[in-house]
């Protein structure tokens, strides 16, 4: 293959888009150069000769080979990532569409700590934005694929907090399976977190739906450390069996 094509050509975001894509089953069958064009890759349809000929599942495992591959090249390094009012020089970018490029790489797992349930007017001081067009988008990446899902919602603030998540879940998803659900009823989620694979961690105070619109500035960080991540898995397994975080049962499907 002439050195000038293929994936390594091709940016992260635009690996991530195709991945996407590729998981709602925007291609049927073989991928063709052709059907890349129609469904707006034709710009980088000259680097995708590894996928071109090959049926999604196929198609699938190299990108997300690609994407693996260079992060383990990166090893332990960390990444910013910020959302803020958009300025000439800034690096501000939605942090809804941080976190939906980081899921459409899950293979194996998905944990979100810190989702919100907002109740309009009913909803107190600070209570965490409504994730539920992430939780939409979370569902249709599920689709199809054998990841196994941990939500974890605010719930503090709530009336009828374990109510209120179920519904709110329900609304969200058409499937439970693989998906277990936590409110957090005795303390608050300052911090949003987002791992996957149970290798790489988005962690930031903004909320997950920050948009660069809204006027906040918002810092963060994506970044791999398997010592982070123990000592989360620790200090969450704490924080279930003293009781701040308590299981959501959801309704037989």
């Amino acid at each position: 293959m002439p050195q000038e094509f293929g994936l390594h050509r091709l940016s992260d975001h635009e690996l991530k888009r195709l991945l996407r894509a590729l998981h709602r089953d925007v291609f049927t069958e073989q991928i063709t150069r052709s059907a890349l064009i129609e469904k707006a890759f034709g710009h980088i349809e000259a680097h995708l000769d590894l996928i071109v000929g090959r049926d999604v599942p196929g198609a699938k495992a190299v990108v997300i080979a690609a994407l693996a591959e260079r992060d383990g090249v990166r090893g332990q390094g960390a990444q910013l990532v910020y959302c803020g009012p958009a300025a000439p020089g800034t690096r501000s970018r939605d942090f809804l569409d941080q976190v939906r490029d980081l899921l459409a790489g899950a293979t194996k797992s998905i944990e979100v700590y810190g989702l919100g349930v907002d109740l309009g007017a009913r909803a107190e001081p600070g209570a965490s934005a409504d994730d539920r067009t992430l939780l939409r988008t979370l569902g249709a990446l599920m689709g199809g694929r054998d990841v196994k899902v941990r939500l974890v919602f605010d719930a503090r603030h709530l009336a009828e907090p374990l109510e209120s998540v179920r519904r709110h879940v329900v609304d969200s998803f058409g499937s439970y399976r693989a998906l277990e659900v936590f409110a957090a009823l005795e303390a608050r989620f300052r911090a949003r977190v987002v791992v996957v694979d149970e290798a790489k961690v988005w962690v930031s105070s903004g909320e997950l739906t920050t948009h660069e619109e809204d006027g906040f500035i918002d810092v963060g960080v994506v970044f791999s450390d398997s010592a982070y991540l123990r000592a989360l898995h620790e200090e969450w397994k704490r924080l279930v069996d003293v009781g701040v975080c308590v299981p959501v049962a959801l309704p037989a499907v």
